[in-house]
């Protein structure tokens, strides 16, 4: 364990969690301190490392090299897993009729627009929830009398259950946030607006407005993002310092990985990773581990 040449996760787990924030979560558990959730789930050795993906009732085993850009690529191809597995779930597709926030009077509703599942912003809402979040966004500027901006909400509606918790989905009624709408050019209904790796900048969305195909450019999307940040944070993981390592050589408990990663323990983990819609890589450790440091 004390090995030089001994790769040490922290940093890297550290490094994986802040660029993967806001799309798949990243957590540990310090499994002498959870032994019955540790045995739970076998853990023999430290660190384990396990994926709660598609079937939280069955995770996977993380096989895959310790360094930073890996467990990211992992962490995202699990995150199509789990969004590929919903939207071919759900049967149906979009088109143009019925379902969705659509009235008898052939209008979509203030405030309605495809359900709970999508994010419903207003002028107020959208610097906070949209431009100083740490999530990808997709957001539809839409007029509530537009029958195209109809005939779109039930795929949006549909895209936004298969992305939850991986790409948020919202949109903005742009007749009621006429100054918003003229801050980013809105003169057609509905415009689409992707807010990804920069916030300031967003990109128009010019793809097909079927529900895969909106899914599809969302995770392209929240790649880029990922993709954006695990390259600017430089250096790897590697042996050297940071992270959550204490003087002694020890990994302290409760610190695995600093603030981007969830610490968790038995009384939060079902409610934390069990019961969410979010894919999450868990990392199961003991604090005098020298391969968890």
């Amino acid at each position: 364990p004390w090995c030089g040449h001994c790769k040490s996760l922290v940093p890297d787990w550290a490094r994986a969690a802040k660029a993967l924030k806001g799309v798949v979560k990243v957590a540990a558990v310090d499994a002498t301190a959870e032994e019955a959730l540790a045995r739970k789930y076998g853990i023999k050795g430290f660190p384990t490392i396990k994926l709660f993906g598609a079937d939280k009732r069955r995770p996977s085993d993380y096989g895959g090299a310790r360094d930073a850009p890996s467990i990211v690529q992992s962490c995202l191809n699990a995150a199509r897993e789990l969004v590929g597995s919903r939207i071919g779930g759900q049967g149906g597709g979009g088109g143009g009729g019925g379902g969705g926030a659509g009235t008898g009077d052939g209008r979509t509703a203030r405030g309605e627009f495809g359900g709970s599942a999508v994010a419903q912003l207003d002028a107020s809402s959208f610097k906070r929830v949209v431009l100083e979040s740490a999530v990808p966004f997709l957001v539809s500027f839409y007029a509530p009398w537009c029958g195209h901006c109809k005939s779109l909400v039930p795929d949006w509606a549909r895209a936004a259950k298969a992305l939850k918790g991986v790409v948020k989905v919202a949109a903005v009624d742009a007749t009621a946030e006429e100054a918003l709408a003229r801050k980013y050019g809105i003169k057609g209904f509905p415009t689409i607006k992707l807010f990804g790796a920069d916030k300031r900048r967003p990109s128009d969305y010019g793809g097909a407005r079927d529900a895969p195909s909106i899914v599809q450019s969302c995770l392209n999307a929240a790649r880029e993002l990922v993709g954006s940040r695990i390259g600017g944070q430089g250096g790897g993981g590697g042996g050297g310092g940071g992270g959550a390592g204490t003087g002694d050589g020890r990994t302290a408990r409760g610190e695995f990985g600093g603030s981007a990663v969830a610490q968790l323990d038995a009384s939060s983990f079902k409610r934390v990773v069990l019961e969410s819609a979010v894919p999450f890589l868990v990392s199961f450790y003991a604090p005098w581990c020298g391969h968890c440091k």
